[in-house]
């Protein structure tokens, strides 16, 4: 937090901290874990064969903006 609050102090007026993170859902779920009764069966229902999505977010941690590409 010292690093970042000293990096926000030294910041001109048209520069920006954007954080970035990108996940990869899928619309037919592979859970890899969970919790259920030891012995128990999970059933998990799939109704297409569609692909993988890429999903990259970036959040400007002042302003409150959000903006998302779908590849």
């Amino acid at each position: 937090m010292k690093q970042l609050k000293s990096l926000e102090t030294a910041l001109c007026e048209s520069d920006r901290i954007i954080y970035i993170d990108g996940v990869h859902p899928q619309q037919n779920s592979k859970p890899s874990y969970g919790w259920f009764e030891k012995g128990a069966k999970a059933v998990v229902k799939t109704h297409t064969g569609r692909k993988r999505i890429n999903i990259n977010g970036a959040f400007r941690g002042k302003g409150i903006r959000s903006h998302s590409c779908f590849l």
